[in-house]
């Protein structure tokens, strides 16, 4: 199942760049400060925790910068 179609609160197994069997959790939707239809999700894998955006703009759907995690300085 695509991050696209899922509902908040759903949650499904898929193959993300952290590994093939990550826990993949729908947070939210919302629509950012450029208008923009996105979902914020949880994925799980190998023990780590990390948080995304998935946004759609004219080209489709696309993962964002990691805005939610700490960056490293």
């Amino acid at each position: 199942m695509a991050v696209s179609r899922m509902t908040p609160g759903q949650q499904a197994v898929m193959s993300t760049p952290w590994g093939a069997d990550s826990l993949v959790m729908l947070e939210n939707v919302y629509t950012s400060g450029l208008g923009l239809s996105c979902r914020k999700a949880q994925v799980t894998a190998g023990g780590a925790s990390h948080r995304l955006a998935i946004c759609r703009d004219d080209s489709g759907w696309y993962v964002s910068d990691p805005i939610f995690e700490q960056s490293q300085r």
